[in-house]
């Protein structure tokens, strides 16, 4: 009993420390093996979409039964577990109605449910060829190591959320830059009026046509959408004074509805032209779309017939979609400042938000981030430091602890004295901070700063035992804020020292712990 209690708390670290949902999965199901000297189990988690459990990883089992099994709450025997929450041996499966064959030739089973607090996101399933294989001391063992389990996958998909999170927001900026560098390659300047007077200019001089004119899509009360000219060459100045056409009047019209260029050789053929320059005979039309979408359409009118050929409407339709990219860059480039701040402020609710649900762990630290991270920046603001740095204080403030997301609770909220080897887990959570920060770019840099928060200004902190200016600046602000914090704060193991205390403690420990610009920067902004 010792002795396999030991193994799943080594197993649960080893959980802890795969951040990687795959991984995790293959390695859970080779410590079962381990631990429990089973070589047929199975990770089933719930679907909320299709309201069954699903078999996500499995060791022995048929693989039709893996590919096709589901098992609605209830339903068979992983499926009463996950609705009843408790865990169960069934000495014979041939006696338990409905149940699916996972292991050719299987007799007995043996399920507990993967719980985080009171809420159950699937099951853990092993299963033996010979009757009456488990016994209560394996299911109370398995419930254990079952209750690890989940605690690992919920943390590694909170990571894998940030991750593919950061992943698309990255994104989004690197688009949003490469555009407003095509802007300024335009001109920094350049008003989306007279863009359309280039696009117009440049349509004359490259495709040499004397007639032209840009149409832009807009919505109008009671009327839908319509076309507006917005610029126009040789067409009549009664046509200028802002006609608008509504989809599908006219040539111009039927572009807008059909998103299709249009050739008409000879507009006294086509009941529905619409006159834009005077005499005209031959018109052709082109979407201006932009990721699907027509935006609106360029025109172009010849006084004689057939005038345009299905070559000219190619190269006529190759210039609008350049055209509208143009036209399309130069309207982002002019909110460009407004949609880069709103990712920024979206970078920090994504933060602000990981966060939180790491704190929602444990009451007694509940908005310890936060309060770090407002310390923090007063601190900048007392030491007029630079926004780079003050960037980094509200990341790194806000995940500071992030790395004890892969410390068990037991730990995290043992009321009484830790053990050495506790100790030692507690203090890896610094370099689990960074491992998981590193690989995502805009968190790098602060991730370094969760890295070296614990180090001591007299070099006998961790993980380094930095020392001094050795130490990152911004790493001895939030060690000042953390430690400030935390002793006025509850803890499961003490209540919360007095505001003089703990003003008194920061002030005796500056130039050991901490560092003495950084203290009276502090005590300063805190009165």
């Amino acid at each position: 009993m010792v002795r396999r209690l030991a193994a799943i708390n080594q197993a649960a670290r080893a959980m802890n420390s795969i951040l990687d949902p795959d991984k995790l999965l293959d390695t859970i199901l080779s410590l079962v093996e381990d631990v429990f000297s089973l070589d047929t189990c199975a990770i089933l988690l719930f679907d909320p979409e299709r309201n069954a459990l699903t078999i996500q990883a499995a060791r022995g089992y048929r693989p039709e039964v893996v590919e096709h099994f589901r098992a609605e709450p209830g339903q068979g025997i992983t499926g009463h577990v996950f609705a009843t929450g408790d865990p169960i041996i069934v000495s014979d499966v041939s006696e338990w109605n409905g149940y699916v064959e996972g292991v050719a030739g299987a007799r007995s089973e043996m399920a507990a449910p993967l719980r985080l607090d009171d809420e159950v996101i699937g099951v853990l399933d092993a299963e033996s060829r010979h009757p009456g294989a488990f016994h209560q001391i394996d299911l109370e063992l398995f419930r254990i190591f079952a209750n690890q389990a989940a605690t690992a996958i919920n943390n590694a998909r909170l990571v894998d959320r940030l991750e593919q999170r950061s992943r698309q927001l990255e994104k989004t900026v690197n688009e949003l830059a490469l555009l407003d560098r095509l802007g300024k390659q335009m001109n920094a300047n350049l008003s989306l009026d007279s863009l359309l007077h280039e696009v117009l200019n440049l349509a004359q001089k490259a495709l040499h046509f004397d007639q032209c004119a840009v149409l832009l899509k807009e919505h109008q009360k009671d009327v839908g959408e319509v076309l507006i000219l917005r610029s126009a060459v040789g067409y009549r100045d009664k046509v200028q004074a802002g006609m608008f056409i509504r989809a599908g009047e006219g040539i111009t019209g039927r572009v807008l509805a059909t998103g299709q260029p249009i050739l008409v050789p000879d507009v006294r053929d086509d009941g529905h032209y619409i006159e834009g320059v005077a005499g005209g005979r031959c018109e052709m039309a082109a979407p201006l779309i932009v990721r699907g979408e027509v935006m609106g359409v360029l025109d172009a009118e010849a006084k004689q017939p057939d005038a345009f050929s299905e070559d000219d409407l190619r190269l006529f339709s190759t210039f609008a979609s350049w055209a509208a990219q143009a036209l399309h860059n130069a309207e982002i480039y002019s909110n460009l400042e407004r949609l880069l701040e709103h990712t920024q402020q979206t970078y920090y609710e994504t933060i602000r938000s990981l966060a939180q649900a790491l704190e929602a762990r444990d009451a007694y630290t509940r908005g310890h981030s936060e309060r770090v991270t407002r310390y923090a920046l007063v601190v900048a603001d007392r030491m007029d430091l630079s926004e780079n740095s003050r960037k980094l204080l509200r990341y790194a403030g806000l995940l500071h602890d992030i790395g004890k997301i892969g410390i068990s609770d037991t730990i995290l909220h043992k009321r009484f004295e830790l053990s050495d080897e506790e100790w030692d887990t507690i203090r890896n959570h610094p370099m689990f901070g960074d491992t998981i920060l590193g690989p995502i770019k805009f968190l790098a840099d602060a991730g370094k700063i969760v890295l070296h928060h614990h180090e001591r200004y007299d070099g006998s902190g961790y993980p380094d035992k930095l020392k001094g200016e050795e130490i990152p600046l911004e790493a001895r602000v939030i060690a000042v804020a953390d430690s400030f914090d935390a002793m006025t704060s509850d803890r499961p193991y003490r209540k919360a020292m007095k505001r003089e205390k703990a003003i008194s403690e920061i002030r005796q420990e500056s130039g050991k712990q901490f560092d003495p610009r950084v203290v009276d920067a502090f005590l300063a902004a805190i009165g």
